[in-house]
Formats: structure tokens, sequence, C-alpha cells
């Protein structure tokens, strides 16, 4: 058994690990699973590292036969000991190697022979398989090793093992009679069970054991909870109940558990946060040394965008939009850009590598689009492929969430909000890969706080400024819009998603947003897209764009416009405007920066009732005008006294600009001074 190439790793739950640490997965006994199995020498040697982990011997076809194995699984409850008793007498024509095993309440005997058929998990506390399962190894001998030889079990399978197998099962002659707990201890207990995810089988049969002591309420208990889980249903667990043995104080193991877990009785409040690292040991001017910034240093020098004008190099940059607009779509159609070299809504890229990370979309609908994008488009398929790797994340847990940390004494466990294991594992993925861009789908599926609380929001962002452990890289994160917000339905139409920290602590934001027109009966005539730069930390953001959904739902500029979609024979009302603005400052009057739709002393509340005002000029247009002129540096926000009142902001008409000769196509550019 040494010998062969058959062993792996097994965690403390029995999770299957190959010895390089990589989870066992895909088709078990298949060629590619049983090429990274391995010796029992290397993995005793990968044992070294992890403590608490056993070895793993799996079962299965290798060379002219099959490694077969027996599992008596509670030996004195499920009245086996007969059996068992056998081996260890060496009674059995059919002597070979036997253990106990990790429970020391079972064993595990391992042979090789012809295959057989199954004997599954039936209650009977007997399991036989030639192939498909392993067997975690302890070395804790039944036999003495020198005595044992490799014999085939499947006679005795087939014989002995079957008929009892199908048997009805022995009734445990120890049976103890049920602790009675009242209700609060009950609803406590409850709500412990149901912190803790059924999904381990160890577990899951740990915690069974643990409410068998209570009779039908822990029977109730254990059939609820079973129900809840992926793996596991009430059908299952009312199969393996009747074959749990009881204890008198088992139950006490479901607290234990749930402690484990990061449940607390929020009654005792003891667990307390363990105290935050402590700062460098240095002086107040190393300390200023470290942090100062060096403008002569090369590596300071200004950086391109990945995307010109819209995606941001060595930050984060969001692209916002309500579920459905398509955003998934438009940051797959960035990223074979970016792979490419080529150009995106006409605008430039950095040649690239990309990882794509959609922790929404799954392996199927990612194939379908990444087809339907290489159909459309001139790219070089094979630069794609070698700039680019799309990873199915949506079965993975969120990059940021809750996990669980031991206080300063060890005894407790306590919620902690930060990275978690998965976030290390990307980290470890764009460390190999090393791209310059990472696309993140999104951030509903990888952010697992509190989207409304600003310190939250705020260290997932800086979380994912270090995705690569070793340089800033742009980081581009999609994050959903409110329905209100992203159908332009409030004047006040920022794009915010939850806390404006979103928005504050990234450089660069992009708002995808479906606009409806109306006629005057409040009927929708159309429906057309905006991509809206609402952010630029690098210089002044760039004009809105309509799009268009072509083919496959591939985006393209559809033509250039200024805020709200204007039609073609739309007059343009921004030099009537600025007209207003500076007859109205001259007067010695001022107008509130405010866009809110609330704002009593904003531009469209002052300005509306002058008889030069359009009648056809709206407050959600005005808004959208209003944004044009200020990114033009036509319409200027002044700071001025309000006497006791403090100071505010107003607008202004840029003082270079003379409306006698004002070009709305060009903006101040053709003002004189």
């Amino acid at each position: 058994m040494k010998a062969a190439r058959r062993w792996l790793l097994a965690s403390p739950a029995k999770v299957p690990f190959y010895a390089d640490g990589t989870p066992r997965s895909g088709s078990l006994d298949s060629p590619d699973d049983v090429a990274r199995l391995v010796t029992y020498d290397e993995v005793h040697a990968a044992l070294a590292s992890r403590p608490g982990w056993f070895a793993g011997f799996a079962l299965g076809a290798d060379g002219n036969g099959n490694w077969q194995g027996i599992d008596l699984d509670h030996i004195e409850a499920n009245g086996l000991a007969d059996i068992a008793n056998r081996w260890v007498r060496g009674d059995c024509a059919e002597w070979g190697y036997m253990e106990i095993s990790p429970s020391g309440h079972g064993a595990h005997i391992i042979g090789y022979g012809r295959p057989f058929a199954t004997l599954g998990s039936n209650g009977s506390g007997i399991e036989a398989y030639a192939g498909g399962r392993y067997f975690t190894f302890t070395g804790n001998a039944a036999l003495n090793e020198s005595a044992c030889r490799v014999v085939d079990l499947a006679d005795y399978v087939e014989r002995e093992l079957a008929p009892r197998h199908g048997a009805k099962r022995p009734v445990a002659a120890n049976a103890v009679e049920a602790i009675q707990l009242d209700a609060k201890t009950i609803a406590e207990l409850r709500s412990a069970l149901f912190a803790i995810r059924a999904d381990e089988y160890a577990l899951w049969i740990r915690l069974g054991l643990a409410l068998r002591c209570l009779g039908d309420v822990g029977r109730a208990l254990w059939l609820d909870w079973s129900a809840t889980s992926e793996k596991f249903d009430a059908k299952q667990a009312a199969r393996k109940w009747d074959g749990f043995r009881p204890s008198d104080t088992g139950y006490k193991a479901v607290f234990a558990e749930a402690q484990l877990h990061g449940w607390l009785n929020p009654a005792s409040n003891a667990a307390q946060l363990p105290p935050p690292p402590p700062l460098p040991d240095e002086t107040p001017l190393e300390m200023l040394d470290r942090l100062s910034v060096d403008w002569d240093d090369d590596s300071d020098v200004e950086v391109n965008d990945v995307v010109a004008g819209l995606v941001a190099d060595e930050d984060v940059t969001l692209l916002g939009g309500h579920g459905g607009v398509g955003k998934g779509f438009f940051a797959l159609q960035i990223a074979c850009a970016v792979a490419a070299g080529e150009e995106v809504l006409f605008r430039p890229t950095k040649a690239s590598r990309v990882l794509y990370y959609s922790a929404e979309d799954g392996r199927k609908r990612l194939t379908r689009r990444l087809r339907n994008l290489m159909d459309l488009f001139a790219h070089d398929p094979e630069k794609v492929k070698a700039n680019l790797r799309v990873v199915d994340a949506s079965e993975l847990e969120p990059l940021y969430g809750q996990t669980h940390e031991p206080t300063p004494d060890g005894k407790r466990f306590v919620q902690i909000l930060g990275p978690r294991a998965d976030f290390a594992n990307l980290s470890r993925m764009v460390e190999a890969y090393d791209p310059q861009l990472v696309i993140i789908d999104g951030a509903s599926d990888t952010f697992d706080g509190n989207e409304i609380h600003r310190r939250e929001v705020r260290a997932f962002i800086k979380m994912l400024r270090r995705v690569h452990p070793h340089r800033p890289i742009a980081v581009l994160v999609l994050v959903h819009i409110d329905r209100s917000s992203a159908r332009g339905n409030v004047t006040n139409d920022d794009g915010y998603a939850g806390n404006a920290a979103w928005h504050n602590s990234c450089r660069r934001r992009m708002y995808l947003q479906s606009k409806v027109e109306k006629d005057d009966d409040g009927e929708p005539i159309s429906e057309a897209f905006v991509l809206r730069v609402m952010k630029n930390q690098d210089g002044v953001p760039d004009p809105d764009m309509e799009l268009i959904r072509g083919q496959y739902g591939l985006w393209q500029i559809a033509a250039k416009f200024s805020g709200e979609l204007a039609r073609d024979d739309e007059p343009d009302h921004r030099e009537t405007i600025l007209r207003l603005v500076q007859e109205y400052t001259a007067r010695g009057k001022s107008i509130s920066t405010s866009l809110a739709p609330q704002a009593t002393t904003g531009l469209y509340a002052t300005l509306s009732g002058d008889p030069a005002w359009p009648r056809s000029l709206n407050k959600k247009r005005t808004v959208a005008l209003v944004r044009e002129l200020e990114r033009a540096g036509d319409l200027i926000a002044e700071t001025y006294s309000r006497g006791n009142r403090g100071r505010a902001e107003r607008w202004a008409v840029a003082r270079s600009l003379d409306l006698s000769n004002y070009d709305p196509a060009h903006g101040a550019q053709s003002g004189t001074v």
C-alpha cells in the first residue's frame, strides 16, 4: 500500500486534497485524477507542514485490479463487533490490513482484487467500495502489520456483508432516556445550529450524534437543519438518525461548534475583538521619510489610462448601472479590446494582459459572450487568448466578508470583517498571471459587507488596490445602481450605489444608464443608453456618450451629445443659460450651485421664471446642460461671502467668455477677452 501511488491528503474535516495542496475535484478515478496521486512517503512529507491533517488512500483501479475498502462505522452502536473481532483474531480467510478509523469507533479494511457492487451508506454501519472513494489513514493497525497481506475482498463482501447490509439494523442496547430541555434552551440551541452550514459530511454526522440525546426534539432539529443544506436532505438525515448512539450531554457540542464558526450567544457578550497590530517601531522623522513623496523619482511619472478617458491605470475604476443594463458585456468588450491592444468605443487602449473575475455569470454564459465578441470584432483571436484569462468564480465565496478569528486568549472565536480566503486565492492568481487590468464582476457578489457603511466600503476598495501583491495595477469593478437613479427618474442623477464612499474612494467612475423618453402623458416613447464619466481625478470628465446595442448586445457609439438625450430638432439652450446667469450676477445676485431637485436657490428655480427662459427647458434637461457647461469651463463655481452666514458657492460665467461671439459647439474657445 505504501509503495502504491494512491495517496493524498485529508483535511481535519476529511475534505480530500492532492499532496500539492489543491482540492481533489473533477471525475474521481479519471486519468488526470490518478496522475496526481502520490506514494505514502510523498504524502507523509506533505503532512509535516499541516498539523491535524490525515493521509488518505484512494480506492479504485490500479494495474490489474482494484484497491477495495470496507468501512465499519460505529462498530459497537451498530452491532458489528462480531465482524470486527473476527478480523482482529484472524478468523477470516480473507485476513488483510485493518486499522482503527479516526473517530476511534470504527474500522477500515483495505484489499486488492476484482471490482464488486458498492454497499453504500444505509444506516447499517457497513459500507464497501471498489472505487470512487478514499479512506483516511491513521496507521493505527488492528493487526500486526507483518502478519497482514494483500487480499481480494470481493467474495467476502458479496457472501458475508451484502446480506447483512440489507438486513434490519439492531436496536442499540444502551439507549438512554431523552434529555428534557426548557423552551429557552431549545430556542438558543436552534439558533446555534442554524448558524452553522451543514455542507461537510463529518460536521453533519458529528452534530447529528450530538442531538441524538434529545430524542424527538433533537430529531426535529436535525431534519430541519439538514434540509437547509445543499448536500444533505431530511430523507438522508432520517435514514442516518436511528444509527446514532445517544449520550447524556451531546447537545452541548452544538454550542461549541457554533462558537467555533463565529456564533455567539447575544446575552453573554463575552467575546472581544483582538487588539490592533502594533504600529511600526520608528521615530517621527523615520515615518516622515517613509511616507513622503519624492517628485524626482522616475517611478512617480504620470500614468496613461488603460482605456483613454474611461479606465484608469494603477487604481480602481467603477462601472455602475442597473441590473440587466449590459455592464457585464461592456466590461468583457473592454477586456477583449485591451488584450488585443485595439480601440473600444473609438478610445485607444494600452495593450495589456487582462484577468476577468466573474462572480456573477457562469462558464456557459461567459463562453457564449466571448464567442460572440470574437465573431463581431476583427481582433486577433490568438492574441486575445494569450492576453485574456476569464475566471468563472460564480460558485466561490465573496472576496470580502466575515471571517472567524481567535481572541487573544485562544478561548473564543469572533467575527472579523476583512479579506477572505478567496481574495488570497485571487491575489495568487494575479501574481502568477501578472495582468495590468483585473475586472471584478461584480461588487454585489464579491463584497459581503454593508454597502452603506463607509468604513467597510473603503476597506474593500483599498483591498482591491492591493490585489497584485507586488505592484499597482488597474482594477475595474462593476456595481449595481438603484432602479430609480438608473432610469433617470430623479433630478439629482449622480448614479450612486449605497454609500457615496463607493465613488469617493475610486479614481474614475463611469455610469451606464438607460434613458427613457416619454410623451406628455408619461407614456414611454423610446429608450436609449448613455455612458457617463461621472468622475475623473486625472482631468476633466469626457462628455456623455450615447450608445446603442448592436448584434449580440455589442455596445457602439450612436452619436455625440450633451447631457440628456437631445433630439436633432431641439434648439441649443446653453447660450441662453449663460446669458441669464451673466445678467443675474451682474445685478449682484447669486445662484446656488446646488443641483438637488428641492434646491430653491438653484439655477432652475431662480431663472425659470424669467421671460427669456425657454418654456421647453425642464428641470432634468437644465441639470444636464449645466453639467456640460461646467465641464467645458464656460460655467464656473465661484466662492463668495454671505456676510454673517459664512461662505458659499454660486454660479458665474467664465470671465474670458464674450457671449456676443459664443459658439455652443466649441464653448469658451471662441470667446474673446
